[in-house]
């Protein structure tokens, strides 16, 4: 049998011992709402530490983190409402993260849970659909891909900030018929560079493309890239890719290709 050792003498925190409210705020931005989140209260349910024993809270999004200190066993206090505002600022934001008990007096950590549990997920975070729009700072382009986080239910094209009818652009076949086909490409260029083409057990930007790649007759797998050495073959990977991309275009013509068509020959009428 298999056995574990702690030399540290860290404890691992129970996350059913974690108690957790977020609710979701609106804002009215231009043309369309954004959200982000209030954790309206947090608790550590457990007699295994002092009272006076500080509840941290350690958040992950993307490759954004922020730590908020949230009061002490014995009196639990969740932070302000506006903390998150700019750290989770979004169309589509997904929050996890991981909450630890540090000693009141040496300030050094006693327990924390193991893994990353979910903080918050906003309503309109669809797992059907890979991609999520958010205004960010993209500098002298109109936009890039976010970190790709393997654990996130979406992966997050960033538009310029500059923009200010967001709404518009991202429901605009003229400019989504550009950016996805190439974000897509990039997502799929990710998953076989660093081995993730397999479906796993949970909601992830990655299972949404495996999923949607079989749906479009071209699934997509990885040791057919390979070399015996395991290696990928560069010609068979590009050749994949434009295949996969192609087979997307194809199924996604009339509602991208054709109205962003109509949209550039009639541009003048609008």
């Amino acid at each position: 049998m298999k056995r574990s050792f702690n030399f540290t003498g860290l404890k691992i925190l129970d996350k059913n011992l974690i108690k957790l409210s977020v609710e979701e705020k609106e804002i009215p931005w231009a043309d369309q709402t954004i959200v982000y989140p209030v954790i309206k209260e947090i608790a550590v349910k457990t007699a295994n530490f002092p009272g006076d024993s500080r509840i941290f809270l350690r958040l992950k999004r993307n490759e954004k983190v922020k730590t908020l200190e949230c009061g002490t066993i014995r009196y639990p206090k969740p932070p302000d409402e506006g903390i998150l505002r700019e750290f989770s600022l979004g169309t589509k934001v997904s929050i996890s993260g991981t909450v630890a008990i540090k000693d009141p007096e040496k300030n050094n950590i006693l327990a924390v849970n193991k893994g990353l549990i979910p903080i918050f997920k906003s309503k309109n975070v669809d797992s059907k659909s890979p991609f999520a729009l958010e205004a960010f700072d993209t500098g002298s382009t109109l936009w890039k891909m976010d970190s790709m986080d393997e654990s996130n239910p979406y992966l997050t094209i960033l538009i310029s900030k500059e923009i200010s009818l967001i709404g518009k652009f991202q429901n605009d076949e003229r400019y989504l018929s550009l950016i996805l086909p190439q974000a897509l490409k990039g997502a799929i260029t990710y998953m076989i560079d660093n081995d993730c083409c397999e479906l796993r057990d949970d909601e992830s930007w990655v299972n949404t493309i495996i999923k949607m790649l079989s749906y479009i007759d071209c699934p997509i797998d990885r040791n057919t890239l390979c070399d015996s050495d395991g290696n990928v073959i560069p010609d068979e990977k590009n050749i994949f890719l434009e295949k996969a991309v192609d087979a997307w275009s194809s199924k996604t013509k009339d509602i991208l290709f054709d109205k962003a068509i109509s949209k550039i020959n009639h541009q003048d009428e609008e």
